[in-house]
């Protein structure tokens, strides 16, 4: 019998909570794919289905996607994913699961187009991204153009995606961080 959508989410959601080494995120990865049919988009690292996105990290810092996952979760409203309290191995490994607060799957997300985005959007977009700045965080890629803005077709907000690349703001640098995104906002 076949999973349903809520079942398999289920499943992945009970299997998160054992996780306590790398061989529980390579089992976790395993079944993900092979029995609750997730997508992985060329990487090991990164699946994602039924809403969810998991991905996985080695880093010497820890702590730093933490305190990232904390910020984000904390201030943005609109433009971020909503992420699960990261799972930190002995071994260096961070395991970070997201989802779209409204439902909305990455594969789901529509194109930005600057010129058809209503005041409304550019305004609560503009307010999200300036608390998550006053915060201390920015998204990496965001004045560099398009290429990762998008629109959740549920809310019809301008989302961002690869939100877990953001980075910690330098001191002084927010002015400028939000004047380039108000001048992507004109077109």
């Amino acid at each position: 019998m076949e999973l349903t959508k809520a079942q398999r989410r289920e499943k992945l959601l009970e299997m998160l909570q054992t996780i306590s080494s790398f061989d529980d995120i390579c089992r976790l990865f395993l079944v993900a794919k092979e029995i609750l049919g997730f997508t992985a988009p060329g990487l090991t690292n990164h699946i994602f289905g039924d809403g969810l996105e998991i991905l996985l990290i080695k880093t010497a810092s820890p702590e730093q996607y933490q305190r990232k996952v904390e910020l984000l979760n904390t201030f943005s409203k609109t433009s971020a994913p909503l992420f699960y309290q990261p799972i930190l191995t002995p071994d260096g490994y961070v395991l970070l699961i997201s989802e779209w607060k409204a439902g909305a799957e990455e594969t789901d997300l529509m194109p930005f187009e600057p010129r058809k985005a209503t005041p409304k959007q550019k305004s609560e977009f503009l307010e999200d991204l300036s608390r998550i700045a006053d915060a201390g965080l920015e998204h990496p890629y965001v004045t560099y153009g398009y290429a990762h803005w998008r629109i959740d077709p549920v809310t019809q907000n301008i989302v961002l995606t690869n939100w877990i690349d953001a980075d910690f703001m330098a001191p002084g640098s927010r002015k400028r961080y939000i004047a380039d995104i108000e001048d992507l906002l004109r077109l």
